[in-house]
């Protein structure tokens, strides 16, 4: 009989996007429209494979369902993957935010959070998977992406995730300038 695996939250920045209005999509488009937008949506919101990227960052880390992308990653590794990762990830998602719209008119909503999350057996789970899902559903009502005061939170106490260097107030403002 295998050992039970051990299966333990982390805390993680969690990203949790989807297409605006997809209800009337799917209700006055055609398949292949929509097949394309979803294919573009996809390809603007997930890990990117080169240039600039989050160290360690790949597909066991992001899942696409319908229209909906999420995104976690630990803030707090055993290495130094996590290097820049909120102010990265944030610059990510407003270039996909704005190529998306100014190039194919789709619009975005999203919600990003830092809490607790796992994935296990292909699943994510845990408070932050929630947390976020609550940002994105409630709070970004209309075509933007709402960085969850959690997020400000992370970057005060936490130095694995800054780019700059010091006591992370230059981090916060560099990060507040993106937004």
């Amino acid at each position: 009989m295998p050992k039970p695996k051990r299966v333990r939250y982390k805390r993680s920045l969690i990203c949790h996007l989807d297409l605006l209005g997809f209800r009337e999509l799917i209700r006055t488009k055609k398949p292949g429209e929509i097949s394309k937008m979803l294919r573009l949506f996809s390809t603007a919101v997930k890990p990117l494979t080169r240039g600039m990227e989050v160290k360690a960052l790949g597909t066991r880390q992001f899942v696409a369902f319908s229209d909906l992308h999420i995104t976690v990653i630990p803030t707090e590794p055993d290495d130094d993957s996590a290097r820049g990762l909120i102010f990265l990830q944030i610059i990510r998602l407003i270039h996909a935010q704005w190529k998306l719209f100014f190039d194919h008119g789709i619009l975005v909503r999203g919600g990003i959070v830092v809490g607790d999350a796992i994935r296990s057996y292909g699943r994510f789970f845990g408070q932050g998977i929630i947390d976020a899902y609550d940002v994105e559903s409630k709070q970004a009502l209309y075509p933007r992406i709402v960085v969850d005061a959690s997020v400000f939170e992370e970057l005060k106490r936490n130095p694995q995730v800054w780019m700059h260097d010091g006591d992370g107030k230059g981090e916060l403002k560099a990060v507040k300038s993106l937004l």
